[in-house]
């Protein structure tokens, strides 16, 4: 399954699954939460919790990737979304009409079309593209 196509499903079923069950916090519930939390702490200590398994770590060194978007935008909703995913650290640029990151960014990239990645010397358009790329980037099996 195409990295694309396994995040989308992944944030399908977050999305459904918040919309399905909305959460009902019992004293119970926290206890037993709280206990099992106390039990795996011996054997989790040290060791990552992210959302998707076998992530690679991102370089110390490397700066982190830029998105430059704007809110009302379904696509660039989807790319915030599986950087949430993937657990990913990038500097987000918000690009509403009359900011200065909309110009930055058409000048990056001589155009002004949203989402935009750039990482480094690569400068990616459309979120399907951006999505496969960060997943590529980051090592997702």
């Amino acid at each position: 399954m195409a990295p694309t196509r396994r995040i989308a499903a992944l944030l399908l079923l977050q999305n459904h699954a918040a919309a399905l069950a909305p959460p009902v916090v019992k004293a119970a519930d926290v206890a037993a939460s709280g206990l099992a939390s106390m039990a795996r702490m011996p054997v989790a200590a040290g060791k990552s919790t992210t959302v998707v398994e076998g992530l690679a770590a991102y370089p110390a060194f490397r700066t982190p990737p830029v998105l430059y978007e704007f809110e009302a935008c379904p696509y660039c909703r989807f790319v915030r979304e599986a950087v949430t995913a993937l657990d990913l650290v990038v500097d987000v640029k918000p690009c509403g009409r009359g900011s200065r990151h909309r110009a930055e960014a058409r000048k990056l990239g001589g155009k002004e079309q949203f989402p935009l990645l750039v990482d480094g010397d690569t400068i990616v358009y459309e979120s399907a593209d951006i999505v496969d790329y960060l997943a590529e980037k980051r090592g997702v099996t």
